[in-house]
């Protein structure tokens, strides 16, 4: 009977010391933390003139080779046409072009423009034996003769400078055609000096332009110099940090 008993206390003792193991175990204290996230590269989605590669902006039909079709029996003519292919600039003719710019971008940007008109050859003409500067054509923004800014009305410098200010910067998400607007240059060469070439300006009190003067220039490609003009537009587009 003691030896039951003996062999049952030990038993009791070895489920008892189990059991406390296994109670050990559950009882010890658990924590966990863990931690995620994920980011997408911000837009940056500009167009000028509605195109995605702003590597070069689209210039070319500003001038032409051919100016004001007429159709006649069937038959194409133009009232001006290069004889070369070159663009040329004359008498009662006129081009623009427009810049655009719009997109979306979730960065702060500076939007920078520079525009460069340039004259280079022969714009000059012999007047009573003295060889005078003509320029005939006028340049235009937005439809009209630039003025103000301390410049005088038509000149070059005033069109650069109202261009190279038309700039702005952005905040993100802005939206962008809206902020800026459409920029449309333009020029012409009034097919007499008495003709509007803006709102209520006449072409001769811009440029002295006469029939005379017109054709003394038209003369200078005769004599293998001719004038050339040329306008170069760049538009940077910088993220702000």
């Amino acid at each position: 009977m003691r030896r039951t008993s003996i062999v049952l206390l030990i038993m009791i003792m070895a489920v008892a010391f189990s059991m406390s193991m296994v109670s050990t175990t559950l009882a010890k204290y658990v924590d966990k933390s863990s931690g995620y996230d994920v980011a997408r590269v911000a837009t940056f989605d500009i167009k000028i003139n509605g195109e995605s590669d702003i590597s070069s902006i689209k210039v070319d039909d500003l001038f032409a080779n051919a100016y004001k079709e007429i159709q006649v029996g069937g038959m194409t003519y133009y009232a001006v046409r290069s004889s070369d292919d070159s663009k040329v600039v004359a008498p009662g003719t006129s081009g623009s072009m427009a810049v655009n710019v719009s997109g979306h971008s979730e960065v702060m940007l500076d939007i920078v423009f520079e525009l460069t008109i340039e004259y280079s050859g022969s714009w000059a003409i012999v007047e009573d034996g003295v060889k005078t500067e003509y320029f005939p054509v006028v340049f235009l923004l937005n439809g009209k003769v630039v003025s103000g800014g301390g410049f005088a009305d038509g000149s070059l410098e005033a069109l650069e400078y109202m261009v190279d200010n038309a700039g702005k910067r952005l905040d993100p998400n802005a939206v962008i055609a809206n902020e800026l607007g459409e920029m449309k240059l333009g020029w012409i060469w009034a097919m007499n000096g008495t003709d509007e070439v803006g709102e209520g300006i006449v072409a001769n009190t811009l440029t002295g332009q006469t029939d005379e003067r017109d054709t003394k220039l038209g003369n200078m490609f005769l004599e293998n110099e001719p004038g050339w003009v040329s306008l170069s537009m760049k538009v940077t587009i910088t993220q702000v940090t």
